[in-house]
């Protein structure tokens, strides 16, 4: 096996665009910079660096092998800072974005408790309907509801919710309770939607074997669960929510859960920038609100 060449000190002389502030940087001699820098060279066979007593200019494969090199070092670092970080109590701020209503009824009351449970934790919860750019937008955390696009992001399931049927004692009153999915046809519809109405709208069931879809009559589509859940309180039609849009107003008897066989099952992601290692405050929020939502 060939020996490997140190390169730090190539990397260095790059960051600092001389050998005397690589060296001065390394706490070594400009000679035993230069020195290593020439080995490194005459073991790859290749040369690195363009020297005049101006400037230092890399060479096209010098910039491929620093571009390397680079990459190599951060990823050392990064993992002595994850050993370092992990001995220390994670603190600081945990920029989070979620849905909305999930957010509000779900996830902003754990969050809360996370809170409770370790004072050096601030939240930054940032509760949209709109789909946030992780990167563009300095996020640490994600949380996404339903099936992921393809992604070079990380995701780990948190939990799952099931979306029900529901309507108001009045609706069901004066239309009737529909039996069986094939029904709803003849019913009016309260639909989930975030690109408004198509020309043939179903709803998709999971749990009847295998997944089915069945038509139905939309009367209203809405982005907004809140506003879909007002409209079934007045007896408008029927909606097809996740299970916690609902939870409060079953349990009062406002809305009542119909054809309680036919619901479909999404995921709840939590989506975080590529790492080697997760920063402590993300991996302390991701485990807990796992061990929160799998209760």
């Amino acid at each position: 096996m060939k020996q490997a060449f140190n390169f730090v000190e190539f990397v260095a002389v790059v960051q600092t665009g001389s050998f005397s502030k690589a060296a001065l940087k390394l706490g070594v001699s400009k000679s035993h910079v230069s020195k290593k820098i020439t080995q490194l060279e005459q073991h790859l066979g290749v040369q690195l660096l363009h020297r005049s007593t101006r400037k230092l200019v890399m060479t096209e494969i010098g910039e491929i092998y620093y571009q390397r090199c680079k990459k190599i070092l951060d990823d050392i670092f990064e993992t002595e800072s994850m050993i370092m970080e992990s001995k220390i109590i994670p603190q600081g701020v945990l920029n989070i974005s979620m849905p909305a209503t999930l957010g509000e009824q779900l996830l902003v009351p754990l969050l809360s408790e996370l809170m409770l449970q370790n004072r050096g934790l601030t939240v930054n919860a940032q509760i949209t309907s709109r789909t946030v750019d992780i990167i563009e937008e300095g996020m640490d955390l994600v949380i996404r509801l339903g099936h992921l696009p393809d992604s070079n992001l990380k995701a780990r399931k948190i939990g799952k919710t099931r979306w029900i049927v529901c309507a108001s004692p009045a609706y069901l009153d004066k239309y009737g309770t529909p039996n069986s999915p094939d029904e709803l046809q003849q019913h009016h519809c309260l639909v989930f939607g975030l690109h408004g109405f198509k020309h043939e709208m179903a709803w998709e069931f999971s749990s009847i074997g295998k997944k089915r879809t069945f038509r139905i009559n939309p009367v209203l589509i809405s982005n907004n669960g809140a506003a879909l859940i007002a409209a079934a309180r007045k007896g408008v039609g029927i909606t097809f929510l996740p299970e916690f849009f609902s939870t409060a107003d079953v349990s009062e008897d406002k809305l009542q859960h119909i054809l309680v066989d036919c619901y479909q099952e999404m995921p709840i992601s939590a989506i975080y920038p590529y790492r080697h290692y997760l920063l402590p405050k993300v991996r302390l929020c991701i485990d807990f609100l796992v061990a929160s939502l799998n209760q």
